[in-house]
């Protein structure tokens, strides 16, 4: 694995935006990207999601 891909939605009629980085070969897949998550995005309770700061909601990620 070489990237680390994020899904971003910023509205509910948007496409979904991707955010692309360089893999960590020190860090598993799920460790980068909970670390990414952690600093970049807030849990909402009520919402049940992650969100950036500008607002938009971090659906997930995967490595490739």
């Amino acid at each position: 694995m070489t990237k680390i891909i994020f899904f971003i939605l910023a509205c509910s009629t948007c496409d979904l935006e991707y955010q692309t980085y360089p893999k960590n070969k020190n860090m598993s897949c799920g460790q980068q990207g909970n670390l990414y998550m952690k600093t970049n995005a807030v849990w909402l309770q009520e919402w049940q999601a992650y969100y950036t700061k500008d607002g938009k909601i971090l659906i997930g990620y995967r490595c490739e």
